[in-house]
């Protein structure tokens, strides 16, 4: 639905993978998360702002469904439902979130692209790096654009 403005989104309900709030993400050098589990009506207000060309699905990750990749040059304001911070909270892949995004071009690359604004933690997932291992997770597995 948009919101704010004719090239803002906000999504609710969505599911948070790779989140990176707290630190850029090694290869975009920006602070970035794939917005999973998007729905029909999700993808239907993301084409209305022309980001319709950024949804995307990977056949080995079937549990992230239809996902878009949005990214931030600033630390994005990252909360719980009661408005409290969470920047220095460890969310984990899975965790529930409403999500506020804007389409924006850059002057570098052509197309539009995703921007991240807030994000709003409704069902936190705490990230537990002793049972994850991440020793197989390649550059390949976390989506990329060139923006």
């Amino acid at each position: 639905m948009p919101n704010k403005s004719d090239n803002t989104v906000v999504l609710e309900n969505v599911k948070l993978w790779y989140p990176s709030f707290t630190e850029v993400n090694e290869l975009s050098k920006k602070y970035q998360v794939n917005i999973a589990t998007l729905n029909k009506s999700h993808i239907k207000s993301l084409e209305k702002v022309g980001l319709g060309s950024r949804v995307r699905s990977k056949d080995n990750a079937p549990e992230q469904g239809d996902f878009i990749v949005a990214k931030s040059i600033r630390r994005p304001e990252v909360i719980d439902e009661e408005g409290r911070d969470m920047n220095s909270a460890s969310i984990g892949w899975g965790s529930t979130a409403t999500v506020v995004v804007n389409a924006y071009t850059s002057k570098k690359y052509p197309g539009t692209f995703a921007g991240l604004q807030k994000v709003t933690i409704t069902d936190l997932i705490e990230y537990e790096s002793a049972s994850e291992d991440t020793s197989s997770v390649s550059a390949d597995d976390v989506p990329f654009d060139d923006d």
